[in-house]
């Protein structure tokens, strides 16, 4: 256990200096399948090429099709929930609050969204729950490359991102742009963070092109350790991060 928590807090003084996580060893991902999935847009269907990169970056993905009232999200460091696998019904109340004590006690969560022709409904209400929303706008053209990128650790050695029939988006602190149109978002709540992406295909098929694997990388380092606010709160972050992970081996 000691040489786990020596790890752990490197990997939260590396995130405080560079805004980015350093890989760390069990890792964990939650992905909701609970609410239904579209077409064949699951995590070992048409995510099997994200799910292979963070398999071999040290990180443990698992699904749920229970649903966080069942399978409890707290021994986790980073949720996913999307609109393309959360298409048949929308986040209760309950659910959305579950999210919420998991993001502010310094976890990660990845938002997807889509453009207005897409399933969108059922993440509305989470994302509305920070604050941020999705699919206001068709984003064109429909195949989008941009470099309209800021300087976010999100994109530390990123020149390009790709999105494939994107939805504008709102709220938190706007990363990204296509066409003049919000796509990327960022927010800090509490001590976790939250990462709204306009498009769902952006980590499926749009994988491999631009530089979205990197973006990938980043995206789920970045989340995948709590919000250090300032040099004073590494003591804060560190032990919420060794609290989850105790947990997780409890």
């Amino acid at each position: 256990m000691r040489g786990v928590s020596i790890r752990l807090g490197l990997a939260v003084v590396f995130s405080t200096l560079h805004g980015i996580a350093a890989p760390v060893s069990a890792q964990r991902v939650l992905w909701d399948t609970s609410h239904g999935v579209y077409q064949d847009y699951r995590p070992q269907d048409k995510y099997f090429g994200l799910f292979t990169q963070l398999t071999a970056a040290g990180y443990t993905l698992d699904t749920t099709d229970r649903g966080f009232l069942v399978d409890d999200p707290a021994s986790y460091d980073v949720l996913v929930v999307s609109g393309i696998t959360s298409a048949n019904s929308v986040y209760s109340p309950a659910e959305i609050t579950r999210v919420h004590e998991f993001v502010q006690s310094g976890g990660g969560l990845l938002l997807m969204a889509d453009n207005p022709t897409a399933p969108n409904a059922g993440i509305v209400p989470v994302a509305q729950s920070f604050g941020m929303n999705v699919a206001l706008q068709h984003v064109t053209p429909s195949a989008l490359f941009t470099t309209n990128l800021s300087s976010h650790p999100l994109f530390n050695g990123v020149r390009e991102i790709y999105m494939l029939a994107a939805g504008e988006i709102s709220g938190g602190t706007i990363v990204a742009q296509g066409s003049g149109l919000p796509i990327v978002s960022a927010a800090t709540p509490g001590s976790g963070r939250v990462v709204l992406l306009g498009d769902s295909n952006t980590f499926a098929e749009g994988l491999y092109t631009a530089d979205d694997q990197r973006f990938a990388e980043n995206t789920f380092n970045w989340l995948a350790v709590p919000e250090p606010t300032a040099t004073a709160a590494l003591p804060v972050a560190w032990c919420l991060l060794l609290l989850r992970r105790r947990q997780a081996l409890a």
